[in-house]
Order: structure tokens, then C-alpha cells, then sequence
């Protein structure tokens, strides 16, 4: 008798450890790509987070304008945020890429986008805009990165006149609730 393998078994070897080999480099090229975009997720989260930080450290209304007024007045339209001084300022503000306050570009941010959108919201319906003052004001700063949405958080100003406002704001599920702000830390 001879001992050895016949050119049979060889080949079906050869073949199912090419499927093997298949399928774990398919796997590494998987979790490569996951961790990217976790990765993009992150940065895009911090991007938004920072923003909206920034933005609820702002007054609710422009103390020159009343509250009845909205966006940008005119010694405000400098082209960056630095004359920003009330939160409706922000409204449809974006800048590809990520600007500081001063409008310098954040460095190795290249394809990526922040905008923000404004809007006065009323306490029982915090998802539809309305065109009147309603103590609230609805906040969503969107990040992008290649054109693809990578994350989203919204955030609720209140004027602080209005205390079942921000009561109803206290009933929502939130993560946070400073001097009349309202974090909702539920980003997409």
C-alpha cells in the first residue's frame, strides 16, 4: 500500500483553503471599512458637537433687533461667525470645509461640511417651524463628509420668559438641560 495524498484530495484542499482565505480577506476588508466610518461618525459627532456648543452660549434674541426679528443683522454679515451674537444668526449658515469662529479653515478637513439650520418651534410640536417668535428656537447642525450625512444634533434655545416652555422642553427625553437650553443628544 501507498501512503500519501492522491492528486484528488490535493486539488479539493488547494480549493477549500482558497474559499478560506477568500472569505477572511473579505472579512479584514469589511471591519476596514467599518472602522472608517465609525471613524467619520466620530469626527463628524465632535464637529456637530462643538458647533452647537458654541451656538448655545449665544443669546436667544439680538438685543438690538427685539425678539421678533430673524437672521443675520447687518453689521453681522461678515462672512464668518465671529459677529454672530444671537442664536438665529446661525440660520442656514454652512462652510465646506469647517471653519473656527474667525472663518480660518479647520486644517485636514477637506470634503467635509457643517450647516446649520434655525427655527422657532412651538412647545408641542417641537418638529414643525413656525414664522412667529414662540420662546423656542429648534437648532440642527448637520455634518457631511463626501456629501453623505455622517451625523446630525439638534438642540433647543429657549428664551426662559416662558416656563412651561421649557417645562414641556424638561418632559422630552433629553440628555441635558442648561439656563434655559435644551440639549438633545439623540444625533443621528
Amino acid at each position: 500500500m501507498q501512503r500519501g495524498f492522491s492528486l484528488v484530495e490535493v486539488v479539493i484542499c488547494i480549493g477549500i483553503v482558497g474559499i478560506m482565505l477568500v472569505a477572511a480577506l473579505n472579512t479584514v476588508a469589511v471591519a476596514k471599512t467599518m472602522e472608517r466610518k465609525i471613524g467619520e461618525r466620530t469626527r463628524g459627532l465632535l464637529l456637530a458637537e462643538q458647533l452647537i456648543s458654541e451656538i448655545l452660549i449665544t443669546d436667544y434674541a439680538d438685543a438690538a433687533g427685539g425678539s421678533s426679528s430673524f437672521g443675520l443683522g447687518s453689521a453681522e454679515n461678515t462672512g464668518n461667525r465671529s459677529e454672530f451674537d444671537d442664536v438665529d444668526d446661525y440660520d442656514n449658515w454652512s462652510a465646506s470645509p469647517p471653519q473656527y469662529k474667525d472663518g480660518t479653515p479647520i486644517t485636514h478637513l477637506t470634503g467635509w461640511t457643517r450647516s446649520v439650520d434655525v427655527a422657532w418651534v412651538t412647545s408641542t410640536n417641537l418638529n414643525s417651524a413656525v414664522s412667529y417668535n414662540t420662546g423656542i428656537k429648534k437648532i440642527t447642525v448637520t455634518v457631511k463628509f463626501g456629501g453623505a450625512e455622517v451625523a446630525s444634533l439638534t438642540a433647543y434655545r429657549t428664551d426662559g420668559a416662558d416656563k412651561s416652555s421649557l417645562r414641556s422642553l424638561e418632559n422630552m427625553q433629553v440628555k441635558e438641560i442648561v439656563s434655559g437650553s435644551v440639549l438633545d443628544l439623540k444625533g443621528s
